[in-house]
């Protein structure tokens, strides 16, 4: 009898297990600036792969170990390089050296995010990641 509650406990932990959400077990795509950009930063998306059509929340970190480099305000552009595509702007909340938004893929392909800075300095800069492939729902 104890054998078979001790099997029933187990097999209730391994359904629960199973049909948990995958989002508890997401992973994340991150790209990283090459030396040609004017500032190193580092582009995180919460999830892998990326997906169209889903909204995916991102960050965008400015390399800055001595904190020179605060974000006053920036802009983000998502654009397909292969074709014309309407505007794809995601609202961006910025603090210190890092901002935060929310993307949306409208279609499946190779993406570019550019990021037009305006750091507290004054000066201007802007940063374009290369985003490899974007999937289909």
């Amino acid at each position: 009898m104890k054998c078979v509650f001790t099997m029933l406990i187990f097999l209730m932990i391994a359904a629960v297990t199973l049909l948990s959400p995958a989002d508890t077990l997401a992973e994340e795509t991150v790209l990283v600036t090459d030396q040609k950009q004017p500032i190193a930063g580092t582009l995180l998306f919460s999830a892998a792969p990326l997906k169209s059509m889903t909204k995916i929340p991102f960050r965008l970190n400015l390399a800055d170990s001595e904190n020179k480099r605060s974000i006053h305000s920036a802009a983000c552009k998502l654009t397909m390089p292969a074709m014309a595509m309407p505007d794809n702007q995601p609202a961006l909340s910025c603090s210190g050296s890092s901002c935060t938004g929310t993307a949306i893929f409208t279609m499946a392909g190779a993406w570019q995010a550019t990021f037009g800075l305006i750091l507290k300095d004054g000066s201007h800069a802007s940063i374009v990641f290369d985003i490899d492939m974007v999937k289909m729902k």
